[in-house]
């Protein structure tokens, strides 16, 4: 969401801008024109036009198009894990897990730049791996040591760890993402709660 910005004056000198206010316009801006015109068409110039600053302003924050780039994924921010407790139920704790990832995982900005890294991965690889690490996989981490904790106090059948925890997060969530990013269709939160008991209640058993 955008942020409202300082009224221009008409003569005099430029309001000073905080530098955090500063970033957070500049990577606002690179967030939307990335997504609307793409990477490569899109020149610090642009960002510089839309932020309504000065292309030194910007290279000032962001040496880089490719560092500004970085800085806007990391924005993006990172999985968050749900409260859990010793005595949260086996069933419940897996699927409030697979909530929280829904909820990051298909939430406009992530969807949003889920698709803005995937088209520039070949040219970015390790930012792709880093937006990777900081968000899905930090989750089916989280998946799996639940997991692991549950069988470990046989409160589930032992079964092969990753490919239980794959199988859970494909089967609540895999084809729904894709859908997502392809445009195809949106979901709703009582929708993806279903489909998460469902897949839950299939591929857990309890002991």
């Amino acid at each position: 969401m955008e942020r409202n910005r300082p009224e221009k004056k008409g003569r005099g000198r430029p309001v000073a801008i905080p530098v955090q206010e500063r970033r957070v316009r500049i990577l606002e801006s690179a967030e939307k024109l990335f997504a609307r015109n793409g990477y490569a068409a899109t020149s610090m110039a642009d960002i510089a036009k839309d932020a309504e600053m000065s292309k030194r302003t910007i290279y000032g924050c962001f040496e880089t198009k490719e560092m500004l780039f970085q800085a806007l994924v990391e924005d993006a921010g990172a999985f968050v894990p749900p409260e859990l407790s010793a005595e949260t139920p086996p069933r419940e704790s897996i699927e409030r897990i697979l909530t929280a990832l829904s909820n990051y995982v298909l939430s406009t900005r992530h969807v949003k730049m889920t698709r803005l890294v995937i088209a520039e991965a070949d040219q970015f690889p390790e930012i792709r791996e880093h937006y990777y690490m900081q968000g899905i996989k930090r989750g089916k981490d989280l998946l799996e040591n639940r997991l692991s904790y549950l069988m470990e106090k046989g409160e589930i059948k032992t079964t092969p760890l990753e490919e239980t925890a794959d199988l859970l997060f494909g089967a609540a969530l895999g084809t729904t993402l894709l859908e997502t990013l392809n445009r195809r269709r949106d979901f709703g939160k009582e929708a993806m709660a279903a489909k998460i008991k469902r897949a839950v209640a299939l591929l857990l058993e309890v002991v």
